[in-house]
């Protein structure tokens, strides 16, 4: 009987890993704006319940903004650009 409760066991603990790693990918889709706005209200709200969510929430959203403030302003440089460009022309010329 004891094995079969730490069957059981094991399996809420995968199940809970699991449902934690969702609600991660989660908070990093509403974090990029990648959910609609049912599922966008519905994770807002247990995040503002639950202590750990609205940590994490937050963590990501504080990464997500440092790297716009940081990389947004970097223009890529003008021989990349004329590269891909080159490239694409390169590329439309074969299948056309």
């Amino acid at each position: 009987m004891g094995k079969t409760k730490d069957i059981l066991k094991r399996k809420q603990q995968i199940k809970m890993k699991s449902n934690s790693e969702n609600i991660l990918e989660l908070i990093t889709a509403l974090v990029d704006n990648e959910l609609d706005s049912e599922n966008s209200q519905n994770l807002h709200a247990k995040i503002k319940c639950d202590k750990i969510l609205s940590k994490e929430y937050n963590i990501q959203l504080q990464i997500k903004n440092l790297l716009k403030e940081r990389f947004s302003s970097t223009k890529s440089p003008e021989y990349l650009q004329k590269n891909i460009l080159n490239r694409i022309k390169f590329e439309n010329n074969i299948t056309n």
